[in-house]
């Protein structure tokens, strides 16, 4: 793999994860459209290392808070019945509740999950579903809530949906929480807090399948660093167009991917 195109993998990789457009779904048209091979295992979870380390570094002192009111936190009992020890840790419960949808579907269809990457048509379909749901999200701009179990639940059915190439993460995972009445910023920070255990659970998962590591390790910090400067600008940039009320814009881009990936679908590429 040359240097050039473990950067260019690297860049797609970090914006496209975290930007609505779908991460699984460019990856596909652009190995269609350039004839680039599937990116050996190693570098893959390369990249999501990557752009887990994003996250982690823009929501560094939250996530931190939230990891000792995980150890800290009790539930406590008394006649009126029980309450949780601090906010905290309920927001913590709440993001392990739905990591749980996620999780049972990945593990259950991997098969038919990995199979549905080579097909463009599954992909546009997918690409026009997150287009849509982005239109949508404009209705909900002006909602106020606070996260709570019942959307958390909601959102890692969204997250879990999203397995499915050409429906974005991001985009599914954040219009489900403003649908839920949950403050659009509120709900961005839920949907990125959420994606670094789901990265770091890709990761893992995918270590089983690495059957080489003869891989140059310039090509991996390439990709490495690539990938984490773009993920680090895209979540960034994300969180200031949410601010502005312009989360909807996205949905223009893509369905103009989701066209050209029927198109390449309906030509043979």
């Amino acid at each position: 793999m040359e240097i050039l195109k473990a950067a260019l993998i690297g860049i797609i990789q970090g914006l496209t994860e975290f930007l609505p457009v779908s991460s699984s779904g460019h990856l596909v048209i652009v190995q269609k459209l350039t004839g680039f091979n599937q990116p050996p295992v190693l570098f893959d979870i390369t990249l999501h290392l990557a752009t887990a380390l994003a996250v982690i570094t823009v929501y560094y002192n939250e996530i931190l808070k939230l990891t000792l009111a995980l150890f800290k936190g009790r539930i406590i009992v008394d006649k009126g019945g029980y309450h949780l020890s601090s906010k905290r840790f309920s927001y913590v419960l709440i993001l392990i509740i739905a990591l749980i949808p996620a999780i049972i579907i990945g593990v259950l269809f991997n098969d038919f999950i990995e199979n549905a990457f080579n097909n463009l048509l599954i992909v546009s379909i997918g690409l026009a579903i997150t287009t849509i749901i982005l239109f949508l999200s404009k209705l909900f701009e002006n909602r106020k809530g606070e996260i709570n179990i019942k959307s958390g639940i909601a959102i890692g059915i969204a997250q879990a949906i999203a397995i499915i190439p050409g429906i974005s993460r991001s985009g599914s995972t954040i219009f489900t929480g403003m649908a839920c009445d949950m403050e659009k910023s509120k709900a961005a920070d839920f949907s990125f807090l959420l994606s670094v255990p789901i990265i770091i659970g890709a990761f893992i998962f995918k270590l089983k399948d690495i059957v080489s590591f003869d891989i140059s390790p310039v090509i991996l910090i390439t990709g490495f660093i690539s990938s984490f400067i773009t993920g680090y600008i895209a979540i960034k940039l994300l969180l200031n167009i949410i601010k502005k009320g312009r989360f909807y814009l996205f949905g223009i881009y893509t369905a103009f991917i989701s066209i050209l990936s029927l198109i390449l679908y309906f030509t043979g590429r």
